[in-house]
């Protein structure tokens, strides 16, 4: 009878992951003339609320594709310089959608003062990478930076918040400012969630990434630039933004930098707190050489609190014109406390209990410090770059899970089962690396080497309350200690290749 209760277990604590499905809309952008309208900026907003869902952009022929939205009713924006904002309503059933043309009419114009204003574009893209800007957009309005990247171009969170992928590919590298943050991609989401857009400048996506990064961005890199002071002086900011859905939330910020012609500092605080909920409804069904053996319908509804609280401080110092040193830190603290209550019925299968009733509460509390110290050269004048990086991480995650589940044969109450889960687990990262970048009249040549050393304890341990004693259940407890060092290097050249005629 154990072999079915695990199963559940596991189906039950991981199967919110893939429970929604999500789906692609796709067509391409015309002007008035039926010919092709490149680079135009598309944006899909609920139809309810004109809340941005997904961000992207038409290619060079004019085609898009717009992924990782759920089913519903939803309007397509369509947005570019000269041209009138287009609006297209459409719905989304169980299926990729192929919206056919949107088509752009040139903005109207007549003879009157006007006023120009300069602004960047939300999307840019360059050879290598695409950038998103950020500051001022209706990207940033009231979110973090996990929510801002779940609506850009390329990019998908998974339902939980738990993965980012990448034109498809979840080995992505998280970077902040350029400089690698070093944490495992749970950290990195539960890092942006704390960060909030109103500290963001850009993000560039490089879905190519060059040979000097880790292995571990052969899926692409994200890097996300945080605003910098751009005037002399001393000034701060103040930012509080609210929400209102099934539950509240709410954040909170204070800026604080200054800047000399040699020195720059700047200092965020941000603080975050909130509920969401989550419904599940699904069926799993089992079969053995084609013969349905058992089937599982589980319903769940799981109500999480999210807490972050978040420091960030960066220093630069200008000694010349050709000399640059500065440092980087970054603490956080993250409370998690996500508690499940469901139910699945079970058919066929070991055992005759067909109804199991579920309860959890899994609480995550979750620290991570970084420090990066660099220095910046410039040699034989703009040509020659020389930087030095040296990094520290550690990290501290404690996960406490209770579980009861109480089971039924025939609607007859067979028994209660409790569990508890603690997994501590701690990480330590020292790291550096060394850089050399020549540019040349054909291309640029670059060459640099690094190391690392990486720390690692998790000590799981699963317990199982019988009678009035609980039991260490051998088979799901551990004791894991890594102990890593690479030390790596690269040599690469770069070059555009211009056609001929």
């Amino acid at each position: 009878m154990r072999k079915i209760y695990l199963v559940i277990f596991i189906l039950w604590a991981y199967g919110n992951s893939f429970a929604q499905n999500l789906y692609s809309v796709t067509g391409k952008t015309l002007d008035e003339n039926q010919a092709t309208l490149p680079f135009v900026t598309l944006m899909v907003l609920q139809a309810k609320d004109s809340s941005i869902v997904k961000a992207g952009y038409s290619d060079a022929d004019g085609i898009f594709k717009l992924d990782g939205i759920s089913p519903g009713h939803y309007l397509l924006k369509t947005t570019f310089m000269g041209y009138e904002d287009s609006f297209l309503s459409f719905t989304l059933d169980n299926a990729d959608l192929h919206l056919g043309t949107a088509v752009l009419n040139p903005a109207s114009t007549s003879l009157v003062e006007v006023t120009v204003t300069a602004t960047k574009p939300l999307f840019k893209v360059e050879v290598d990478r695409i950038v998103v800007n950020v500051e001022n957009s209706a990207l940033a309005a009231g979110k973090n930076t996990l929510e801002v990247l779940a609506l850009s171009p390329g990019l998908q969170v998974s339902p939980d918040e738990s993965s980012i992928r990448f034109k498809g590919k979840g080995n992505v590298l998280i970077m902040l400012d350029g400089r690698q943050t070093y944490m495992s991609q749970p950290d990195a989401i539960r890092y942006l969630k704390s960060l909030s857009s109103s500290e963001i400048e850009s993000i560039e996506l490089i879905s190519n990434p060059p040979a000097k990064y880790d292995a571990t961005g052969v899926g692409g890199i994200i890097n996300i630039k945080t605003i910098k002071g751009r005037t002399m002086g001393t000034r701060g900011s103040i930012n509080a933004g609210y929400r209102r859905g099934d539950y509240d939330q709410w954040n909170t910020g204070l800026g604080l930098g200054t800047k000399t012609r040699a020195v720059s500092m700047n200092n965020y605080f941000n603080y975050s707190d909130g509920f969401t909920a989550r419904f599940l409804d699904s069926e799993n069904q089992y079969f053995d050489a084609g013969v349905k053996t058992m089937a599982l319908d589980m319903k769940t509804h799981t109500k999480f609190r999210n807490q972050n609280f978040m420091f960030r401080n960066s220093f630069n110092w200008d000694i010349s014109k050709k000399w640059a040193v500065g440092s980087n830190l970054v603490f956080s603290k993250v409370y998690y406390d996500e508690r499940k209550t469901g139910r699945t019925d079970t058919a066929g299968g070991p055992g005759a209990i067909s109804l199991i009733h579920q309860v959890s509460d899994q609480r995550t509390d979750a620290r991570t410090f970084t420090a990066n110290g660099y220095f910046k050269a410039l040699l034989n004048g703009s040509n020659h770059e020389l930087t030095r990086d040296v990094d520290y991480s550690a990290f501290k995650r404690d996960i406490v899970a209770d579980i009861r589940n109480t089971l039924f044969n025939k609607e007859e109450s067979a028994g209660n089962q409790y569990f508890i889960n603690t997994t501590p687990s701690t990480t330590d990262i020292i790291a550096g690396r060394l850089d050399y970048i020549k540019s040349l009249k054909s291309g640029v040549f670059e060459v640099g080497a690094k190391f690392s050393n990486v720390k690692g304890k998790n000590d799981a341990r699963f317990e199982e309350k019988i009678g009035d004693q609980w039991v260490t259940d051998p088979g799901r407890t551990f004791n894991f200690q890594y102990n890593e060092n690479i030390t790596a290097s690269y040599v690469s050249y770069a070059f555009e290749h211009k056609k001929t005629a």
